[in-house]
């Protein structure tokens, strides 16, 4: 399995494009489906693109109210924190038939909310070219936790 990516980015909106591989049996080692990233976008308008992978994502978002009173430190890179107000997407793969892509690897993509304390941020998820790509999204706020599912539309 090749190495995965670690970014740290600055508060100014970061763009992170993914390109997959015509031949995932002899060019695994060269495609980030098979790679365990933590992408820290932090503020600004970030946008993560796996438009050009052939096969699907699934992606769960979670995200956090800002809280002032409460620092807690980013998934997958704990030496960085934040007064909350944070999204966290987990990216996984799928085989191109709706199941999980066998070795496939994990995407963990950190940004700050439009509240969050330290600096505004938003996160654009865009996904393949697959027809099945599919996420759950959570808002977690200070009372209570909301959540709902959603379906991209592919355009097809």
């Amino acid at each position: 399995m090749p190495h995965g990516i670690r970014s740290r980015a600055v508060d100014y909106g970061d763009t992170v494009i993914y390109e997959g591989s015509e031949d995932l049996v002899n060019d695994a080692g060269l495609d980030h489906r098979f790679t365990n990233d933590t992408l820290n976008l932090r503020g600004g308008s970030n946008t993560v693109n796996y438009s050009a992978l052939e096969t699907s994502i699934t992606v769960k978002v979670t995200v956090t109210e800002s809280d002032a009173n409460t620092t807690v430190a980013m998934p997958g890179d704990t030496d960085l924190t934040y007064a909350t107000g944070g999204i966290v997407a987990t990216v996984n793969f799928q085989d191109g038939e709706g199941a999980a892509l066998v070795g496939g690897g994990t995407h963990t993509v950190n940004s700050y909310t439009s509240d969050n304390d330290v600096a505004a941020g938003t996160l654009k998820i865009e996904a393949s070219q697959d027809a099945e790509d599919n996420g759950d999204v959570y808002i977690r706020l200070r009372q209570a936790l909301y959540s709902w599912c959603f379906r991209w539309c592919s355009g097809r």
